[in-house]
């Protein structure tokens, strides 16, 4: 018998167990109640067995009916939470990260079969499923609906899976997750992808103040420290370029000289 008839599991329904088992004495032909009880306590495990004897006030189970010892392991193994603990677990359910839409849907009906909503039931069951459901497009699209049924709640949905809109766009995606080439990277990624790559423009660059390679001249270090410190220094300020010096005239030096100059006198100037 236990080889063909699993064990009851301790966290598992007791009524569905016992209802199996009674389908199993049908196929077996086992119809006397004594041995119907005996083949139930058989079944049970000895932590299980221990704590029927306290339920039956340690009486001999042979005294006891096969009826009287499911009724006591069940309000023992299936104990029911009251209505609000059932209201409170059905107004908190959300799709979970890994479960599918229609689980999910299924889940919530469940749920609500023991809450007692009466003729409010198929509303409840709505609110839930657009409140809980993780795909936020597909929940704006539920939400456009004016008269939306339980009904039309599950055809949208199906559409929506069948069609592939779901899939038209990854999670990441929805939640602005942007994706470049073959990675998805976000916002912060991005901005230090397009900082590396100007960087990596530049290297070939030569400064127009101070000549050296590697940097443009509005990053020249030099540069900024000169205009930081306001310093009047015509020598300074006469100073010649050496990228103007490799490439220019005379002239071109001069005219980059004394238009440099003046820009430092109206600098210091206004400070």
């Amino acid at each position: 018998m236990t080889a063909i008839f699993e064990r009851y599991q301790r966290g598992t329904s007791f009524t569905n167990w016992v209802e199996r088992l009674g389908y199993f004495f049908e196929a077996t032909d086992v119809i006397d109640p004594e041995m119907q009880k005996a083949y139930l306590i058989t079944l049970l495990d000895s932590t299980a067995f221990s704590e029927l004897k306290v339920l039956c006030s340690n009486k001999d189970l042979k005294l006891v009916t096969y009826e009287e010892i499911v009724q006591r392991l069940q309000d023992r193994y299936d104990r029911k939470d009251c209505g609000l603990i059932q209201r409170y677990k059905f107004h908190n359910r959300v799709q979970l990260p890994n479960e599918a839409v229609q689980d999910f849907i299924d889940a919530v009906k469940l749920q609500a079969d023991l809450c007692s909503f009466g003729n409010f039931k198929q509303t409840a069951i709505v609110d839930r499923i657009v409140i809980g459901i993780r795909d936020k497009v597909l929940q704006r699209r539920l939400l456009c609906e004016e008269e939306l049924t339980l009904a039309s709640t599950e055809k949208i949905i199906a559409t929506w899976e069948l069609t592939g809109q779901s899939r038209g766009q990854s999670v990441k995606e929805r939640l602005g997750v942007v994706r470049v080439g073959r990675a998805s990277v976000g916002y912060e990624d991005l901005t230090k992808t397009t900082k590396n790559k100007r960087t990596k423009d530049q290297s070939n660059s030569t400064c127009g103040f101070c000549g050296r390679l590697g940097h443009a001249r509005k990053r020249c270090f030099e540069l900024k420290v000169l205009t930081e410190e306001g310093m009047m220094d015509v020598r300074a300020g006469m100073r010649t370029p050496k990228g103007v010096i490799a490439n220019s005239t005379s002239d071109d030096v001069n005219e980059a000289n004394g238009s440099y100059y003046w820009k430092r006198v109206r600098s210091v100037a206004s400070e």
